[in-house]
């Protein structure tokens, strides 16, 4: 059995900002990586369409943890608990472009 993952990134009231998301071999349509932006950003209240948005699966390929930690820190901006962060990530990730 392969095992898939869910990453969310929430912004300081718990709201999803981005989610990644692969489950392989459960119930859905939707069996290959995907990304679903989240209500921080969709706002699903306002229109039909922020309701049908919140839905999208957009394709991604393979997420890894990593990958995540690194966009939280160069993307997001948050402040990282070592100083090494770059080298650590850069031993396990190919060089960011």
């Amino acid at each position: 059995m392969t095992t898939g993952y869910e990453y969310m990134i929430l912004n300081r009231q718990q709201r999803e900002i981005v989610v990644f998301h692969w489950h392989p071999g459960q119930r859905s349509h939707e069996h290959s990586p995907h990304v679903h932006l989240g209500s921080a950003v969709v706002d699903v209240n306002s229109s039909d369409i922020g309701k049908t948005f919140s839905r999208f699966r957009i394709p991604t390929g393979h997420v890894s943890v990593a990958q995540v930690v690194r966009l939280l820190l160069t993307d997001f901006n948050v402040v990282p608990n070592r100083q090494d962060w770059e080298s650590v990530l850069g031993a396990i990730l190919p060089a960011h472009t």
